[in-house]
């Protein structure tokens, strides 16, 4: 395709050249051009080499200016940049996740959001919404305290133009992004709950605890301490952004503790995350909401660190024997 445009603008570069020449041989080789235009190159200096060469001196110049002018008005427009960022300090989120995860963060956080606040700077609300999930304590015990995951939205820019379609792309996004971070086995560990599932500590030990069908050993996860997503214009310009950060801390006796358990790497889910973006055909509902041509997008991690740690190659924490009260056998 490229091959055929370039053969067809030399055609007609080639026939507006030889008008223009024509006319100019007819009695106007005195007046080479002397525009100061950028695209224009500096004038013939005249030769003494007879008319014959000065005639196909300036033919060629002629027709090299056009083809400049004709190539600079062929190239397609920068596209526009739809920025990710993804933190990559590790959050324990337990087992909320994937789906879950995804559906119940994009409702509250469009909860927090909308025209009633306004638009521009700060449009939605900064107060902090919590989930559930489980975690262990420093018994090593498999427990759920209430919403121990702190969610809430600490920065945004929406202008009134693009309004809530805009709003809701980049909370979907986001909520998308914390989803991924599930998805990837790198960030999940194995906790066993041995120790809890023997409740009674009959001698035997027991698949299930009652009214629980997730078994002995459970998946837990980490997600990233923030995602931030943004709308930069082909000039460089930002247009809209919206930063979310997500933080587990349970109370304990002593305060505030984190969970220390597994790793986070953000590194391994930025494909993952650029392929989220095309499956879900973000481009074109950017791409509508703001008018521009095309969009790429650019996912991107602070560093490559690797947070965190795992006890072993299965990262596979075994808190305990079956009954209750014997001696921990450790990570």
């Amino acid at each position: 395709m490229k091959a055929l445009v370039l053969g067809v603008t030399a055609l007609a570069v080639r026939s507006v050249a030889q008008h223009q020449y024509n006319a100019r041989a007819a009695g106007k080789l005195s007046t080479v051009s002397t525009r100061t235009d950028p695209v224009t190159p500096s004038p013939i200096p005249a030769r003494r080499k007879g008319a014959e060469r000065v005639h196909f001196d300036l033919y060629e110049h002629i027709q090299f200016e056009i083809f400049e002018r004709v190539q600079f008005s062929l190239l397609p427009d920068p596209p526009w940049t739809f920025n990710i960022t993804i933190g990559n300090q590790r959050q324990h989120i337990g087992e909320w996740g994937p789906a879950k995860m995804r559906d119940q963060m994009s409702v509250a956080l469009k909860e927090t959001c909308g025209w009633k606040n306004g638009w521009g700077s700060n449009t939605c609300d900064s107060k902090v919404w919590g989930a559930y999930v489980e975690y262990s304590n420093d018994k090593k015990e498999a427990v759920t305290k209430e919403k121990t995951v702190a969610v809430r939205i600490s920065s945004d820019y929406l202008p009134e133009e693009y309004g809530e379609t805009v709003q809701n792309i980049l909370i979907d996004q986001i909520a998308d992004t914390f989803m991924m971070a599930t998805l990837e086995d790198k960030n999940c560990y194995k906790w066993d709950r041995k120790s809890q599932v023997c409740t009674w500590c009959t001698p035997l030990c027991s698949k299930e605890p009652p009214g629980d069908s997730r078994g002995v050993i459970v998946r837990w996860c980490n997600a990233p301490d923030y995602v931030r997503v943004a709308i930069v214009d082909k000039a460089g310009n930002e247009k809209a952004h919206m930063r979310v950060d997500l933080e587990f801390l349970h109370t304990e006796d002593q305060g505030k503790k984190k969970v220390d358990q597994g790793k986070f790497d953000c590194m391994a889910i930025v494909d993952a995350v650029g392929q989220g973006v095309r499956a879900n055909a973000t481009h074109n509902r950017l791409k509508e909401a703001t008018k521009a041509v095309d969009f790429q997008t650019v996912v991107t991690c602070p560093n490559k660190e690797v947070t965190g740690s795992c006890p072993n190659a299965d990262c596979h924490y075994k808190p305990g024997l079956c009954f209750k009260g014997q001696k921990d056998t450790g990570f």
